[in-house]
């Protein structure tokens, strides 16, 4: 993976996930832009967090995995540490002040593995 790729892809993470965030705070304020623009203002360095994060496993994983069909376990790993941190924390994650619901925590796995899974195919399918 070039530094150009991990660029894009970081932009690609952050830029879903600050969507998220702004929907999500346009749902709990009732479309009070004022709110929801400083709520996500304020949020953006967890997505930025969250965004390099997952690339990091990501490349350690498939630095770690080569065989074909289990690459794509690599997609996992980051719902696999929201999962260990939500059972660790009994079934309440808490992003500074913000506790997600559990549609929120379901939403954000699934984002976070759809994306992976694509973000693996198409790393593997350029090599």
């Amino acid at each position: 993976m070039s530094l150009k790729q991990l660029f894009q892809l970081f932009i690609l993470y952050s830029i879903v996930l600050t969507i998220l965030l702004f929907l999500s705070f346009c749902y709990w304020e009732n479309g009070d832009m004022n709110t929801v623009l400083f709520g996500t203002i304020l949020y953006i360095p967890y997505v930025f967090l969250f965004s390099g994060v997952n690339l990091i496993l990501i490349g350690l994983g498939l630095i770690k995995i080569t065989k074909r069909p289990l690459v794509f376990l690599t997609a996992f790993f980051t719902s696999i540490i929201l999962i260990i941190w939500l059972l660790l924390n009994s079934g309440q994650v808490t992003i500074r002040y913000w506790n997600l619901t559990p549609k929120e925590f379901v939403l954000l796995n699934i984002v976070f593995v759809v994306l992976n899974f694509l973000t693996v195919a198409s790393l593997i399918s350029r090599k």
